[in-house]
Formats: C-alpha cells, structure tokens, sequence
C-alpha cells in the first residue's frame, strides 16, 4: 500500500493554467530538478509512476517544494 499526505498548494497544471502567474527561470528549473530527482528515486526503489502529468505534480504555496503525487497505476 501506498499512503500519499495531503498536500496544500496547487498543482502544476493549475500553474500552468494561470495566465496571471509571472515566470520565474530560477523557480522553474528549481522545481524541474526536484521533479527529476523524484523521478530518480521513485525508479530507485523500484517503482514506475505511469501517469507523469502537471495535475500529478503538486507544488506548495510558496513555490518551492515540489511533490509526485497519485501513485495509483505505479507498478
């Protein structure tokens, strides 16, 4: 079993969709390398996600932790 917190936040797709929000070069590369590095971990343990997509990618209010979410087709 797999037990996922609640995160608050939003997720990437909602940033996406935002047309208000400003991009930030420094920010998106950071999240983009915690997304990586949490790709690279869940493969280290042997898991594969199957549904990467921004509405799986959650993001904190402040924009800088980054989180995979819905594991429910990984095997």
């Amino acid at each position: 079993m797999i037990q996922m917190e609640f995160c608050t936040g939003d997720t990437l797709r909602a940033l996406l969709d935002d047309r208000d929000y400003k991009v930030n070069r420094k920010v998106v590369y950071h999240l983009f390398k915690q997304l990586l590095c949490g790709l690279q971990h869940i493969h280290e343990e042997g898991l594969i996600h199957r549904d990467i997509k921004p509405a799986n990618i959650f993001i904190d209010k402040s924009k800088m932790l980054l989180k995979i979410g819905d594991f429910g087709l990984a095997k």
